[in-house]
């Protein structure tokens, strides 16, 4: 049953990051695929940091390696964006606006994360009987903003609204800090 864990989104998180790292025969194309996604996928650790379910957490250390497994998935995508190997902003090749290019990133990571949740890991989640992404039954959450017949719709919600944020909010810190570097440079000179 704890194979099927795998499936969990931080841990498909992992999946990708390590594809990313040590697959060689990946695309620059696929990488930056990779590297675009997990970035609209940051507030999933973010989420399961600040509201934990730590009810089947048993075992000696098993807390605090849920929360440094966590918190390591943060790390990536701040690296990538710090160090400009990935640029939330469209590039300079391509006539897209930064809305546009906003959007086609949301939509595909959206769309991505529902593909693979309901076509692929429901019907996992249903066969072997185990709560996968909280498929099943709502996760424990804050007030019970998750919750009733249509938790599931509830989540969709929670999640698009998630990803729109926390890509918003990663844009607007690149821009940012590209005009802070871009306004210094053109100073120092």
């Amino acid at each position: 049953g704890k194979l099927y864990m795998m499936f969990m989104p931080c841990n498909t998180i992992w999946i990708m990051h390590f594809a990313h790292a040590f697959l060689p025969g990946l695309s620059a194309n696929s990488r930056h695929v990779l590297s675009q996604l997990s970035i609209t996928y940051f507030g999933l650790p973010v989420v399961a940091i600040a509201t934990p379910d730590l009810s089947d957490l048993t075992l000696p250390f098993e807390v605090k390696y849920f929360f440094l497994n966590h918190a390591l998935l943060l790390v990536f995508p701040i690296y990538w964006v710090s160090s400009g190997r990935v640029s939330l902003l469209p590039t300079n090749a391509k006539d897209e606006s930064a809305l546009g290019n906003f959007a086609k990133w949301y939509a595909l990571a959206c769309a991505c994360f529902a593909l693979f949740y309901f076509a692929f890991v429901t019907p996992m989640a249903i066969y072997s009987g185990i709560n996968l992404n909280y498929m099943m039954s709502p996760p424990p959450n804050p007030g019970d903003v998750v919750s009733g017949p249509n938790f599931r719709l509830m989540s969709i919600g929670c999640c698009a609204t998630l990803f729109f944020m926390f890509r918003l909010a990663a844009l607007c810190a690149e821009a940012l800090a590209t005009a802070i570097i871009t306004r210094v440079r053109s100073n120092s000179k």
